[in-house]
C-alpha cells in the first residue's frame, strides 16, 4: 500500500510519462493546430495556441474528475453531441488556417490585422475541449494509475499536470521542427501551399471525429 507522500511508485511515474510523452506527440488535431500557426502566422501564435490547447486540457482533467466524462461515455446522445461539436469547430478552423495561409503572400500592412495572441490561446482551449480523443484518453488512462487506497484528487492532480507539461513540451517540438522547416523554405509561395495542404489535413482529422466510436 502506498502513502500519502508517494501517490505512485517511481516506475508508475516514468511509466504515465512514457504514454503522456506518445500521445501528445503523436499528430492529431492539437499538434496539426500548432503546427498550421507555426507555418502561416509565426512562432509567438503558434505557442499561444499550444499555451490555450494546455489549459484546455486541464479543464478537461478537472471536468473529467468532477463525472462529466462519465456522462459522456455513458450516453450516446452527449457524445454524439461532443463529436458533432468537435468536427465542426475544427472545420472552422481549418477555414481559418486556408485563409491564413493563403495571406502569407501579403504585404505587412495585411498580414498586421491577424488575431492578437489571446486569440489564438481562445482557439487551442477550444481545440482541447472539443476533442472527444482527448475524453476519452484522460478518462480511460488516468484511472489506471490512481491508487484507491489514497485521496483520489491529489493524484488526478499530479497526473493532468504532467499530461499538460507533456503536451507544451511535445507542441513546442513540432512547433521548433516546422519553424526550421520555414527557415530552409523561404519561398512565400511554397509556404502558402504547404499551409494550405496542412489546413485540408486538419479538415480531414476533423471531419474523422465523427467516426470516434464510443467505449463499450
Amino acid at each position: 500500500m502506498s502513502t500519502g507522500r508517494d501517490l505512485m511508485a517511481p516506475e508508475q511515474w516514468l511509466s504515465f510519462t512514457a504514454v503522456a510523452l506518445v500521445a501528445t506527440l503523436t499528430p492529431g488535431p492539437a499538434v496539426l493546430f500548432t503546427m498550421q500557426n507555426a507555418l502561416t502566422s509565426g512562432s509567438k501564435p503558434a505557442f499561444a495556441g499550444a499555451l490555450g490547447n494546455a489549459c484546455g486540457l486541464l479543464l478537461v482533467s478537472l471536468l473529467a474528475f468532477g463525472g462529466v466524462s462519465l456522462l459522456l461515455l455513458q450516453s450516446a446522445l452527449a457524445f454524439s453531441v461532443l463529436k458533432i461539436c468537435g468536427a465542426a469547430y475544427l472545420l472552422y478552423l481549418a477555414w481559418l488556417q486556408w485563409q491564413q495561409a493563403k495571406a502569407t503572400t501579403l504585404a505587412p500592412a495585411q498580414l498586421a490585422q491577424r488575431p492578437a495572441n489571446a486569440g489564438w490561446f481562445g482557439r487551442g482551449v477550444g481545440v482541447a475541449l472539443t476533442n472527444p480523443k482527448a475524453w476519452l484518453f484522460i478518462s480511460a488512462l488516468f484511472p489506471q494509475f490512481i491508487d484507491v487506497t489514497e485521496p483520489a484528487a491529489p493524484q488526478f492532480a499530479a497526473l493532468s499536470l504532467i499530461f499538460v507539461s507533456c503536451s507544451v513540451l511535445a507542441h513546442s517540438l513540432w512547433l521548433s521542427l516546422v519553424r526550421w522547416g520555414v527557415g530552409t523554405t523561404p519561398k512565400p509561395q511554397v509556404r502558402r501551399q504547404l499551409g494550405q495542404a496542412q489546413a485540408l489535413l486538419l479538415a480531414l482529422v476533423g471531419l474523422s471525429l465523427c467516426w470516434t466510436p464510443l467505449p463499450s
